[in-house]
């Protein structure tokens, strides 16, 4: 009988040993998650425009790899340039201009 107690326990001790070792990664990793969201959160960018003159070689990603800001997909950078020059779709043109957000850090 004496036995049976001592493995209960042990179980119960290993069992609380492993809740708070995964509490305690638990923890760590979202504090750490927390303050890197909080330090890019101040960072703000101010958002302005400019016409730009496309060049032979250009494409909708190139632009956006150009002028977006870190952190913004280049999928809505190009979507939110597309909205702007009311274009159809991702082709455009040497020589042609179009309106490009410019983003820069305040």
């Amino acid at each position: 009988m004496n036995k049976g107690r001592i493995s209960k326990k042990r179980r119960v001790v290993n069992n609380n040993i492993i809740m708070l070792t995964i509490l305690t990664f638990v923890l760590i990793f979202g504090i750490g998650h927390i303050a890197y969201a909080n330090s890019a959160a101040k960072n703000s960018y101010e958002k302005t425009y400019i016409s730009y003159e496309i060049k032979e070689g250009d494409s909708l990603c190139s632009v956006a790899d150009q002028f977006k800001f870190p952190g913004l997909k280049s999928q809505e950078f190009i979507d939110e340039v597309k909205t702007i020059n009311n274009l159809k779709n991702d082709t455009i043109h040497a020589g042609c201009y179009i309106i490009v957000p410019v983003y820069t850090l305040q």
